[in-house]
């Protein structure tokens, strides 16, 4: 048998909406972490990728900056 649903003053009401907020605010807070993280992870892999491409040529680091700036 189905009950109905349960009635909640306004007060009751005003604290579910601050509660829920305020785990609406750490869950982003921590996605924003989390991102911030994966952002500095990716840039790290690509720089760990550039210098095993960098060494895997022979060329130096003046002469990939004098390449790249050739292209720009």
């Amino acid at each position: 048998m189905s009950r109905g649903r349960k009635r909640y003053t306004l007060e009751q009401q005003y604290d579910l909406v601050v509660e829920q907020i305020e785990e609406a605010e750490r869950t982003l807070k921590d996605l924003k972490k989390r991102k911030r993280d994966l952002v500095e992870q990716r840039k790290e892999q690509n720089l760990s990728e550039l210098s095993e491409m960098i060494e895997k040529t022979g060329m130096s680091i003046e002469e990939v900056k004098d390449l790249i700036q050739s292209k720009g």
